[in-house]
């Protein structure tokens, strides 16, 4: 024993157990950083989802400044009764098979191309894997300048180095519409 313990002993007749340190388990460190994160991102997600099925029941307008009234299940009732309503849901369920269609063959010959090995498969396989590591922003804007009707490489290419003569991609009648009726 040391002097400072004896002296300890002597002093109060018994030595004073060391308090210890409590550590959290790590079920209890887990919690502690998912809950905030969880509860913000119900929070985050879930306010805008019942807003706006509220809104659904309203005459809301962006436009005007006035107060939502309450119209129940009307806009529903509009909706459903509009026959231009329907071509539109028709486009879009179209437009749905087809886009995740395209993209599980896609994706499956991606898979069986990057999982075969021949002379080059590195090469494939790198071209395949970085656009899936880049920044989508500047996926974007490399997609926005390969597609400009003045200098971008597609128009270049499609108008034989004629830029007059070129088809300009995105400019056409159907841009925005994947989809045509």
């Amino acid at each position: 024993m040391t002097a400072i313990s004896q002296a300890q002993k002597e002093s109060t007749g018994q030595v004073q157990p060391r308090r210890q340190r409590r550590e959290l388990s790590d079920r209890a460190i887990l919690n502690l950083f998912i809950w905030p994160t969880l509860i913000l991102l119900i929070a985050w997600n879930l306010f805008p989802l019942i807003y706006s099925l509220f809104l659904s029941f309203t005459d809301y307008s962006a436009i005007a400044n006035k107060a939502p009234t309450w119209v129940g299940f009307q806009n529903y009732a509009d909706i459903l009764s509009d026959p231009q309503m329907w071509k539109y849901f028709a486009t879009t369920g179209r437009y749905a098979l087809v886009t995740v269609g395209m993209q599980t063959i896609l994706g499956f010959s991606l898979a069986v191309l990057v999982q075969e090995k021949f002379k080059g498969s590195g090469l494939v396989t790198t071209l395949i894997l970085v656009p899936m590591m880049l920044s989508p922003v500047v996926v974007g804007m490399f997609w926005k300048l390969m597609y400009n009707p003045s200098f971008g490489y597609f128009n270049f290419l499609l108008g034989f180095r004629n830029p007059s003569t070129a088809p300009e991609m995105l400019a056409g009648r159907f841009a925005g519409q994947p989809v045509p009726n």
